[in-house]
Parts: C-alpha cells; sequence; structure tokens
C-alpha cells in the first residue's frame, strides 16, 4: 500500500488554502459545506469539505487531489470532528505543515495504528488493564505493525482474534477497546488484499478505529455524567491529534 505524499510546492498551495479558509472562519464541524456562501464566494465546511468546496465523495476526491494517503484524510476528518470547536480551527493548517513532502507514509500509518493501541497513556491496552483476553487480543493486533511486512494471514489472524474477543465481552468500555483494535486489524487486510480497494478499505477501517478508541475512552466513564463522558472523548481527540502530528514530524 504506497502513501505517497505532494510535492512542497503542492503543499505550500495547500497551506496557504487552509490560512485563507483559517482566517476566513470557514472551518466548520457537523457538515461536508454550508448552504450558502459567504461573501467572497466560498461555503464554509468540515476539514476537507471546505478545502474541495464540496460535499461530493469528499474524503476520496480530496485524498486523490491532494495527494495525501486516504487513510490520513479520513483519520483527521474523524478528528477534527471530535476536537473541541477551537482546537478544530487551528487543526487542518496544523496538520498540512506537519505532513513530509515527497515521502512514503506506510511506516507512519503503522506507528499511528500501534500507538492507537498501545500507547502507554492513552492506548487502548491500558484501558483493557482489567481484562487479559482483551489486552491479548489489543497486543495481538498492534504487533502487526511491528512487522517489516504485514501477510494477509497474519492480519487476518488477528482480526479475527480481536472480533472474538469483542463480542463476547460483556463490559461496554472492553468491547469498544478491543472493537478499535478489531478495525485496526481490518485496516491491516484490507492493505494487503489485492482483491479489493485497498487504500480507500484500509482507510475506512482507519477512521473506524480511530472513532472506536474514542468510544471506548468514553465508555470507560460511562457511569459518570454525560458532560465527563464528553469531555473523557474529547480530550482523548485532542491527544490523537497531537500523538498523528508528532507521528508526521518524527
Amino acid at each position: 500500500m504506497i502513501q505517497q505524499t505532494f510535492s512542497k510546492k503542492e503543499k505550500e498551495y495547500w497551506i496557504k488554502i487552509g490560512k485563507e479558509h483559517q482566517a476566513q472562519d470557514r472551518f466548520n464541524q457537523g457538515k461536508w459545506i454550508s448552504k450558502d456562501k459567504d461573501i467572497m464566494g466560498f461555503f464554509k465546511g468540515c476539514f476537507f469539505g471546505c478545502f474541495m468546496q464540496s460535499d461530493y465523495n469528499v474524503l476520496s476526491t480530496a485524498a486523490e487531489t491532494m495527494n495525501i494517503p486516504e487513510w490520513l484524510v479520513r483519520v483527521s476528518e474523524k478528528i477534527f470532528e471530535g476536537l473541541s470547536q477551537e482546537e478544530s480551527l487551528t487543526f487542518p493548517v496544523e496538520l498540512l505543515e506537519a505532513i513530509p513532502e515527497n515521502s512514503d507514509l506506510t511506516k507512519k500509518w503503522k506507528e499511528w495504528n500501534y500507538s492507537l493501541m498501545m500507547d502507554d497513556d492513552h492506548g487502548q491496552y491500558k484501558y483493557a488493564a482489567d481484562n487479559v483476553k482483551c489486552q491479548n487480543a489489543i497486543k495481538g493486533v498492534a504487533d502487526l505493525f511491528l512487522l517489516d511486512v504485514i501477510t494477509y494471514e497474519a492480519a487476518a489472524i488477528a482480526a479475527r482474534s480481536a472480533d472474538s474477543v469483542s463480542r463476547a465481552e460483556d463490559s461496554v468500555y472492553l468491547a469498544a477497546a478491543v472493537d478499535s483494535a478489531a478495525s485496526a486489524a481490518r485496516a491491516a487486510v484490507s492493505a494487503v488484499d489485492s482483491a479489493v480497494d485497498s487504500a480507500a478499505a484500509a482507510a475506512e477501517a482507519a477512521e473506524a478505529a480511530a472513532a472506536a478508541a474514542a468510544a471506548a475512552v468514553a465508555s470507560s466513564v460511562y457511569l459518570a455524567s454525560d458532560s465527563v463522558v464528553r469531555a473523557a472523548a474529547a480530550a482523548h481527540y485532542t491527544w490523537m491529534k497531537t500523538n498523528l502530528i508528532e507521528i508526521l514530524k518524527s
């Protein structure tokens, strides 16, 4: 799965566009684009809806038009929607500035998936600390992303194992934690399966893994008030934003 990025000239162009949208307060969570244009003839919109000025097939179109791997587009859009309104306004430009030029991001894709599961403070492994079976399923998936070459067989076995544990788990937050790992495993399966549109399928699974991770964190405080649950999810999206940018810059 090739994860090539834009050229220096393309990067500079899209950062310029992003800064213009940011200055004009056009980034808006909750919908691809607004109904009406502003006085300068632009729609407000979400991260990539605003860049594409369209609500049609936005994420795949943005990946192709901007020369950004689709997994990164989908994960970034998911993070954008989960951030506080204040953070969402600056995230698009921050992300574009962090993406290396003319680079294969396959290694970054692996690092992102591994950290989602195994980060010491925020990984799903931590949230499954009271259940060895769940932790083993999560680590089994995470270990895929340490391999130089992920095989279809290894990815499929890890995906089936995580799915099985997730379905059997009674705890809401533990099931969500393992489901996040299962989504990452399905991304790995898709990435090496030549029988499907691997880039798009892997991207969708990576997006699902990010969403499930935030849901697991929120579920871990499910007995608390709604405001505490929302705060837990928002904090995890903030961590995912920071983590993703750090991985891209490293």
